[in-house]
């Protein structure tokens, strides 16, 4: 896509800077614009059907009152949206220099803004993350991880494993579903939240989000904290669920298999290798979740020689 057109259409005085932004998972590109009014971010991205999703998810958030960067300009056709510039500071850099009290006080916050936009979104226009997409994330994981990664193969009981945990995710409540509500998605402006990397929001298990974000590998939260943070979150979403505690704990494992999946693809089929440095602390949480129950120990067992595999291959890199 040309910058410089797209540029020359949204500003044909000119600019006085324009940077690229980001280094994230999707295929879509950032600029950060200086203007003399201020600075912008110009997203691109040529796939259109991706784009108006995510111009859509955006205004349904926005109407809601979820804080998203706001859109100044849209144009499909010729694959752009001028947003608002949220700055550089992430959660997870955040939390790198805060405190103990001051990364707790941060969560506090994103938890508040996590069961108001789970209470306040509408969410008959959004698809159904069901049984199937579940099993892909499982299949995702077994592809890109394991397979191609690690080099190991999946041995047949596990696809059990993943049918037993998969079975169970998807007969939990269902809610709205940001689908990837982790720290490097949740940048801080002006002591205030912004939510990005919302267009896959749909209806699916209630836990994903928090379970994305308190067992994240780009933030080492200790398990004491993790628990604090989720009886916080019980306590006001109130979900109306006998198995609350066991719900959340197989859903981190869901999606921490995702996780995998997607920084094993990432870091070996795009070459972004900076992905890579996340997999050991999520292997360690997958297995330390996968101990915690008595039905995956077929899965239990990869993961452990997968531990192993992925300790060699470091150790000879």
């Amino acid at each position: 896509m040309d910058v410089k057109h797209i540029l020359r259409h949204l500003f044909p005085d000119g600019v006085l800077a324009v940077s690229p932004v980001g280094d994230g998972g999707s295929n879509r590109q950032f600029f950060r614009v200086a203007t003399k009014e201020g600075s912008l971010v110009l997203m691109l991205d040529a796939d259109r059907s991706s784009l108006s999703r995510y111009i859509r998810i955006a205004h349904l958030l926005s109407r809601s009152g979820v804080a998203v960067p706001r859109i100044f300009q849209e144009n499909v056709k010729l694959g752009f949206v001028l947003l608002e510039d949220v700055g550089d500071e992430s959660l997870s850099s955040f939390v790198k220099r805060a405190g103990v009290s001051g990364r707790r006080n941060i969560y506090l916050y994103v938890i508040d803004v996590l069961v108001a936009m789970e209470k306040d979104v509408d969410t008959s226009s959004l698809p159904i993350f069901g049984r199937e997409n579940l099993f892909q994330e499982t299949e995702y994981f077994a592809r890109e991880f394991i397979e191609k990664t690690v080099g190991l193969s999946v041995p047949g009981g596990v696809w059990g494993d993943f049918s037993r945990l998969v079975r169970l995710v998807s007969s939990t409540p269902v809610g709205f579903m940001h689908r990837d509500f982790q720290s490097e998605n949740i940048f801080i402006k002006s002591g205030a939240i912004r939510l990005l990397d919302f267009q896959s929001a749909c209806r699916g298990p209630a836990f994903y989000d928090v379970a994305s974000l308190l067992f994240d590998p780009y933030v080492f939260l200790p398990i004491p904290e993790i628990d604090f943070l989720f009886r916080y979150y019980q306590t006001l979403s109130q979900p109306d669920f006998p198995f609350v505690e066991e719900a959340f704990y197989l859903t981190c494992i869901q999606r921490l298999l995702q996780a995998l999946g997607a920084y094993g693809y990432l870091g070996n089929g795009m070459g972004k290798t900076r992905f890579l440095g996340f997999i050991s602390p999520a292997l360690s949480r997958l297995q330390y979740l996968l101990e915690k129950q008595e039905r995956f120990e077929e899965l239990l067992s990869l993961v452990k020689l997968a531990r192993l595999r992925w300790e060699e291959l470091l150790s000879s890199s």
